[in-house]
């Protein structure tokens, strides 16, 4: 990958889920390094989780966290989702619960796909 400064690095994920009726659970493992002119990082990051169907909305909770030089930081965090119109795409409105070096964010709102 290349950024916008102009540093190159790597980028790897890998995703996981199973579903058993209307529960899914999934995980993933992310990666990714980049090196510029003044800027060398690396980070691992993660997250597992559970999420229950009921219909027109999807709950779910997940444990994520991330390990770098520069931070560590988990968090643990709740969320509801629901589709917009027909297509692929959800409106995800997730609580998240610091648990360790996060800078304090309680309420997050995203709009996600899910192909």
């Amino acid at each position: 990958m290349r950024d916008l400064t102009g540093g190159s690095g790597f980028w790897s994920q890998v995703n996981v889920s199973h579903e058993v009726g209307r529960w899914r659970f999934a995980g993933v493992l992310r990666a990714h390094g980049l090196a510029g002119d003044a800027l060398t990082s690396t980070s691992l990051s993660g997250s597992v989780g559970v999420s229950y169907d009921l219909g027109q909305v999807r709950v779910g909770v997940e444990d994520a966290g991330e390990q770098s030089k520069v931070v560590a930081r988990s968090a643990v965090m709740a969320w509801v989702a629901m589709p917009i119109a027909k297509g692929p795409f959800q409106l995800r409105l997730t609580a998240v619960a610091p648990t360790f070096g996060n800078d304090g964010k309680s309420l997050l709102l995203s709009l996600v796909s899910d192909f």
